[in-house]
């Protein structure tokens, strides 16, 4: 599919940059208009603070002009900072055409080679592209900062319905003031990448079009690139801002440093924020989109008794979108439910024609839908319960429906308001199912949102949990809370210098009662230890035949800070833990509650579940490796931990591809004191638990 722009015309958005101390100015949008209008050919220029007010005001009301004479202006009585549906992409290469408002949406990428012609958008000379060698000149190679661009389209993609893949390819199609080629599988991403000299230092740092553009430039000229800091945050802010604008996301004020698509970019966070991520799931839906039906429904997994599954970082986005997830149960069975709507109020507003930031009026995210949903029996069709009690932004629930028996159910949410609303989804299942005595396992999805288990047969239990699953790439630790004899909190930790908002992972837990016992043929034990960041020792209540598999799980927030436990020095009778907080910080992290569970290495049944428990060699890295079972497992449950602290940096586990018979792991240091994240090789020792 081609894309010529010879019929049309472009005006292109953009910001100056403020001093590298200050909050970094970025750019916005472009749409079209046409050929006719020569008028058009005008940017809308963001100045740096202190710049002349009548040049300002100048040049946005260029911009503004231009963009009242295309089809693009929002409609008559829509906000200019509110998401516009005509904004969107509306094909792409791997697509076609006829997308619309809400529909799941793919993006190829590419970084055009050096040398491809770009047109001086910004009134810069047309110029070859150099930004492959500009960056190999800051990172040394395409291997080190090919993968930050990456991880800003992973962390888009995990926020809204857009999925984006590399193009490896780029024909060096030229950039003229008329035509930007369009994407086409294999020869150029529909988002194509370049830059060149626009202005040098303190000034403009890229900018981008809208779509069905999305194309972006950056200046290569200017050398606030050249700081890497926090995992190069400022590259990785203007890429996922600049994007925004490629996604159809205007400027949005005040500037308070608290949304992506502020006027001026900030370094106060990383990537975007909660109103970023409601826009752009009004364009493309969320990351589970295309689960309208029964058919196409989003998948939990089984739900053990006295277990729970919580959804999050989900949106409706109309009054035609509906969300429908399976779980499956094993018996008879009694579900609560509750749907809670996501967002607070907070000021939002336009930026003005000027330039200048509206200050925004009070606008309530929680309340754009009045969300309900319907409990189907397992033949799909049959409403055994339906909810819509209260009002827009209050919590619907349902206590103690009945599941006749074992099978699979599902769960229907829509609204009835054309507008997008965040969610979240908490599903419990009590009576029937597997779990409950000394033991209780289940593998749950989890995310920064706190949330709850039960558990049941419990007097003092100890819980470990994790590694967490890898959809979203961003470093991030386990954290528990609360632990009862009745429940327990479980929720995740992105180091310090991230933005804390993760993807939905899945997380395997494991509770046994407190004490030395037998699980089967297995001898185990289990505990709790008052940790700090030096080095504790754990003895076991009973000696081992042979150094035991430990698990061990902060489970506490005595500290806010994500943290982290390492262990080493496993024998038959005892093993050493400690926190680790980011590289970065000075690991003086309050005392924190640890639970600790220890296995001896082999297989059993343990109340009608096969129980296997392993160890690798001293052989996982940062490299993801494979582990076999040695066995199969049904409705598999993974736990697993590093034995050693052979490596001293900052690192947790992380799995994918969790299969009966085996599952891949690795381990993952974050980046907050540098970029580079490889790791010496570890001892892992792991649990799985499932219907054998």
């Amino acid at each position: 599919m081609s894309r010529l722009r010879v019929s049309h015309v472009h005006f292109v958005l953009f910001c100056l940059a403020l001093l590298v101390v200050s909050p970094l100015a970025a750019d916005t949008a472009h749409s079209t208009v046409p050929a006719t209008d020569a008028s058009a050919l005008v940017p809308m220029t963001c100045f740096a603070q202190g710049s002349d007010p009548s040049l300002v005001e100048a040049a946005h009301q260029r911009f503004w002009d231009a963009r009242l004479r295309t089809s693009l202006q929002p409609p008559s009585g829509e906000q200019g900072f509110t998401f516009n549906d005509a904004d969107r992409w509306s094909v792409t290469a791997t697509d076609g055409a006829g997308l619309g408002q809400g529909d799941p949406t793919t993006l190829t990428w590419s970084i055009v080679p050096d040398g491809t012609s770009i047109f001086g958008y910004n009134g810069e000379p047309t110029s070859p592209s150099n930004l492959r060698a500009f960056l190999n000149s800051i990172y040394g190679s395409q291997a080190v900062w090919l993968p930050i661009f990456q991880g800003v389209f992973d962390r888009w993609s995990e926020l809204n319905g857009v999925s984006y893949v590399y193009e490896p390819n780029d024909d060096g199609s030229p950039w003229t003031s008329t035509n930007i080629a369009a994407g086409q599988l294999g020869v150029r991403g529909d988002v194509r990448i370049s830059g060149h000299f626009i202005d040098g230092n303190s000034n403009v740092l890229a900018y981008n079009f809208f779509p069905n553009f999305g194309d972006m430039v950056l200046d290569t000229g200017d050398n606030t690139y050249t700081n890497t800091s926090n995992g190069s945050l400022i590259l990785r802010n203007i890429l996922a801002h600049e994007h925004g604008h490629g996604l159809g996301l205007f400027h949005v004020c005040p500037v308070s440093q608290t949304k992506l698509m502020e006027p001026f970019l900030s370094t106060a966070f990383d990537g975007p924020q909660f109103d970023d991520i409601l826009a752009t799931n009004r364009g493309y839906g969320d990351n589970l989109e295309s689960n309208d039906t029964v058919g196409t429904s989003t998948s939990l997994g089984s739900i053990a008794s006295g277990s729970g599954v919580v959804v999050g970082a989900v949106s409706i986005d109309d009054n035609s979108d509906g969300d429908v997830y399976a779980f499956g149960v094993s018996g008879a069975s009694s579900l609560d439910v509750s749907l809670t709507p996501v967002g607070g109020t907070y000021l939002s507003g336009p930026q003005n024609p000027n330039g200048s930031c509206s200050p925004g009026s009070n606008y309530n995210a929680g309340d754009n839908q009045n969300l309900r949903f319907d409990v189907i029996a397992s033949n799909g069709s049959t409403v055994l319960a339906s909810v819509d009690a209260v009002g827009a932004g209050s919590t619907e629930t349902l206590s103690g429906l009945a599941l006749s028996g074992a099978g699979t159910y599902y769960i229907d949410v829509a609204g009835p308001n054309n507008e997008a609303q965040l969610y979240e989804l908490a599903i419990d299942v009590a009576g029937g199912g597997s779990g409950g005595g000394n033991v209780q396992h289940d593998q749950v999805i989890s995310d920064e949102q706190v949330r709850t288990v039960a558990l049941s047969g419990f007097t003092t239990p100890r819980v470990v949990a994790g590694p967490p699953g890898f959809a979203g790439s961003q470093p991030t630790a386990t954290r528990l809370d609360n632990v009862g004899a009745s429940s327990f909190d479980h929720f995740l930790t992105e180091w310090d210098y991230l933005d804390g908002a993760h993807a939905n992972e899945s997380l395997g837990y494991f509770a046994l009662e407190d004490g030395a016992q037998s699980l089967g043929a297995l001898d185990a034990d289990a505990g709790s230890a008052n940790v700090t960041n030096a080095w504790t020792t754990v003895n076991f209540a009973q000696s081992f035949s042979a150094p035991p598999v430990v698990i061990t799980q902060v489970a506490s927030s005595n500290d806010p800070t994500p943290v982290t436990t390492r262990v080493r020095n496993v024998t038959a009778s005892s093993f050493q833990v400690q926190l680790e907080e980011q590289e970065a910080n000075n690991q003086a992290h309050v005392a924190e509650r640890v639970d600790w569970v220890a296995i001896e290495v082999g297989s059993t049944l343990v109340g009608g579940d096969e129980l296997i428990v392993g160890r690798t060699s001293n052989s996982i890295t940062h490299v993801w490796a494979s582990i076999g079972f040695g066995g199969a497992v049904t409705d598999p449950t993974f736990i697993a931990a590093m034995q050693t602290t052979d490596g001293g940096d900052t690192a947790t586990l992380r799995h994918r591809n969790l299969t009966s018979t085996g599952v891949e792991v690795k381990v993952e240091e974050e980046q907050s004191a540098n970029t580079e994240t490889n790791h010496t090789t570890e001892v892992v020792g792991w649990i799985v638990i499932g219907a054998p």
